[in-house]
């Protein structure tokens, strides 16, 4: 190949739009493809013409072979163009001119040019080189952001995003929606209130009504190379005896529907509402005896157990029991209830029964907390082999525990079809109220257990950084995980329930389980997200947050992972051409690793466009369903992140700068 030159560099706003100022040159850099000169960018890359897309003077620096995925990245004023790679690597990125043919998969490869592996739907001719991507020029603010956030939208399509943002960036509306919501269809009707919520707000928030508009707005987002989180709009489910089994009947039916709808693209995720799946007092009295379990153990210790479960629960990582203190400990605490006296071997009996569980710690003689949890599931315990804990802790009655092996059971239905599905979408298990999260999260980890192994990650818990311990659990499960050979599988959140967890604790005389000032939960949350990264080859993380520091902070750490790793090859001995041929999977890039990143439908585009141009794995949590169903659920979510949407006044201003620059391009 020859050498590679560019024509002085026009900022044309195909370029300024395709490939923004998020890319830093490498200027005077080259290399080799087996033993033959690479390409040298000389200047930075330049746009020739906005018709024709980028020109080169003599030929492509970089050569491509037909199996790795590539991604895409769109231009409105030209040639939707593809960048290969340059995630990090020394050199030229190569860019591709998508001619409109079938879909195919592609692997590029040039002078230490990395590789990419997200879906194109078009073969790809290289056409350009784009110059590396650099880290430190990662913005999420200034015009380029805002023109990412507005592409390709029409002037009524502004009119609507410019009214919505207006009233989202009032706290006192948002706090009162419902009551305006009420005196709407008081007085214009319900029908005429819902038309004008469907093509305002639930045009901007929803994906659709049905699944061929979600369809529709699936492939919108990913022309720009954003997938979708599907989101059932179904809240939790009447008590009411008489109907609730079909109901949960009929939600996993939906909800298998948005799994089988992800299934349509590739690395498709879906959100499953557990509270969807069974009765939230079942599940509340569940939480209560998972509790009611860690707390026995911390007993059985012989330590203080408010002290100790009030600090922290990774403490107890390290502890096991001993078979002295397990049948002395129960004898004494059935004495002092007044139960009748279990014999030593009965008690021995379950201590076996204990042993036999995985998670156990370097002494096979004494059970850990893991295997003392494993055992004793809030459905299970105080019946049959374990009825000797039914007279010293509270337990769930016959008929709740069969409620919880139905919700166990519907869970995981769908997971073990989501599994047998080609493309292998992946289930995101929504958060909820810290009354219900115990149960929650103990029924996620016994999905991951099945559903997880051998480096899958089908099943994802959700960790809430505005919890005061959700840091001590996240590395309680990571041990856990680690112990038992499977992928733990995290959504990292801030939270959507600090207002109300705050007045339920109160209420209750109970300390705030929510951190006391955003800060904390920032810290937290960068703590949570580092720790996980720090783990990936062991964790598949999904990081929900429109937070842009946390953002650019997880984004960094993403390339120095990639530049230590790729430097370690190149420390090993490997060339290109080896890699090329049989062992590209050295390569690695941010795509590459189990990390995504996801905002919500309508709020966050300027962060979620900037990811998608750096070409990370980016989402967009799409939630979908009958306007009816779908605006009041929105609605409690918006009052319950009152303080998130203040950050539609950011969205407002890059409307109105789009339109104040429409309008000097028109004049």
């Amino acid at each position: 190949m020859g050498i590679l030159r560019y024509a002085t560099p026009q900022r044309t706003p195909c370029w300024t739009t395709a490939f923004p100022r998020f890319y830093g040159h490498a200027a005077g850099t080259s290399g080799s493809l087996g033993g033959a000169t690479g390409g040298r960018c000389e200047r930075e890359f330049s746009v020739m013409s906005a018709a024709a897309g980028a020109k080169l003077s003599e030929g492509s620096p970089c050569s491509y072979h037909s199996s790795l995925r590539i991604p895409l990245v769109t231009s409105p004023n030209c040639e939707r163009l593809v960048e290969a790679g340059g995630l990090g690597g020394r050199g030229c990125s190569p860019l591709l001119n998508v001619a409109g043919v079938r879909q195919q998969s592609l692997r590029f490869w040039g002078p230490h040019c990395f590789v990419s592996r997200r879906t194109v739907y078009d073969v790809a001719q290289p056409v350009g080189c784009a110059p590396r991507l650099s880290k430190s020029a990662l913005s999420f603010e200034g015009p380029e952001a805002g023109s990412l956030c507005t592409q390709g939208k029409s002037w009524r399509d502004l009119l609507v995003s410019a009214t919505v943002f207006g009233v989202c960036a009032s706290p006192w509306l948002v706090r009162n929606s419902q009551t305006l919501l009420d005196i709407s269809s008081r007085v214009i009707g319900q029908p005429a209130t819902m038309w004008l919520l469907k093509h305002s707000f639930y045009r901007v928030f929803c994906g659709g009504e049905d699944l061929a508009e979600v369809r529709l707005t699936m492939d919108s987002l990913q022309k720009r190379g954003v997938r979708s989180v599907l989101d059932y709009a179904v809240e939790a489910s009447p008590d009411d005896a008489a109907e609730r089994t079909e109901t949960y009947e009929e939600n996993v039916r939906l909800t298998w529907d948005a799994i089988d709808t992800a299934a349509s693209e590739a690395d498709g995720f879906a959100a499953v509402k557990v509270t969807a799946l069974g009765p939230t007092p079942v599940m509340e009295r569940a939480s209560i005896v998972i509790a009611n379990v860690e707390r026995l153990f911390v007993r059985l210790l012989g330590e203080a157990v408010e002290e100790q479960l009030a600090s922290s629960s990774c403490h107890l990582i390290t502890k096991e029991l001993t078979r002295e203190q397990f049948v002395s400990g129960m004898q004494e605490l059935r004495k002092g209830v007044g139960a009748p006296e279990a014999s030593a071997a009965e008690l021995n009996k379950v201590f076996d029964c204990l042993l036999a569980q995985s998670g156990g710690g370097t002494d096979s003689s004494k059970v850990s907390f893991f295997q003392w949890l494993n055992c004793l599931q809030p459905h299970g315990v105080g019946r049959d082999t374990l009825s000797v804990f039914k007279d010293v802790m509270d337990t769930l009655s016959d008929e709740d525990a069969a409620e919880i092996e139905a919700i166990q059971s519907r869970l995981f239905h769908l997971c073990a079809m989501t599994e047998k599905l080609e493309a292998k979408p992946r289930i995101l298990v929504d958060a909820e109220h810290t009354r219900l999260q115990p149960f929650i999260r103990a029924v996620t980890i016994e999905a991951m257990k099945r559903f997880n192994t051998e480096g899958r990650s089908l099943v994802y818990n959700t960790y809430q950084a505005y919890l005061k311990s959700t840091q001590s659990q996240l590395e309680t499960d990571l041990e856990l995980t680690r112990r038992l050979g499977v992928t733990l599988a995290v959504k990292l959140v801030r939270g959507a329930y600090m207002d109300f967890e705050r007045k339920a604790a109160e209420k209750q005389g109970h300390a705030s389980p929510v951190h006391d000032c955003i800060e904390d939960t920032h810290r937290c949350y960068d703590s949570c997200a580092h720790l996980l990264l720090t783990n990936i080859d062991r964790t598949a993380v999904f990081l929900g947050t429109h937070n842009a520091e946390s953002l650019r902070k997880a984004a960094e750490m993403l390339f120095d992972i990639c530049e230590k790793r790729n430097n370690a090859v190149t420390d090993q001995g490997s060339t290109p051409s080896s890699a090329l041929s049989s062992s590209a999977d050295d390569i690695v890039t941010p795509a590459a690793l189990p990390v995504s990143f996801g905002q919500l439908l309508g709020m966050g585009d300027h962060l979620t466009y900037t990811l998608s141009s750096m070409g990370l794995k980016v989402y967009k949590y799409v939630p979908y369903g009958p306007v009816q169903v779908t605006i009041p659920y929105l609605l409690r979510r918006a009052q319950e992140n009152v303080g998130m949407m203040g950050g539609a006044g950011r969205e407002l201003r890059f409307v109105f700068d789009e339109v104040k620059r429409r309008l000097r391009r028109s004049v």
